[in-house]
């Protein structure tokens, strides 16, 4: 392959990157769980890089399924934080009274 030929690969490849989160972002956007939209990602060589934090494991899945079944998208990459933690409430209570958990 010729270095220009080689070039005008490469600049449509990053073309399409860029198409692609572009369109990912757009569904994030318009995602009815509001911690999705405002995640972020990048695309490079097909590998979505999705990064932020959501409240839930739940919502956490959603946004990397949004991203998955995006055309252009061969893999993600998961930088996405989950901010709750689990409810502990009543396994803190059936301890407390003597009970196995």
């Amino acid at each position: 392959m010729s270095v220009v030929t080689q070039s005008r690969y490469l600049s449509r490849k990053v073309h399409q990157d860029h198409a692609t989160a572009t369109i990912i972002a757009r569904q994030f956007r318009m995602s009815p769980y509001v911690a999705i939209r405002h995640l972020d990602c990048e695309v490079e060589d097909g590998v979505a890089v999705i990064f932020g934090k959501v409240p839930t494991y739940y919502t956490k899945q959603v946004a990397i399924t949004l991203a998955k079944s995006t055309e252009g998208v061969d893999a993600i990459e998961d930088h996405i934080g989950v901010t709750s933690r689990p409810n502990l409430v009543g396994v803190y209570a059936s301890q407390r009274d003597g009970q196995d958990v």
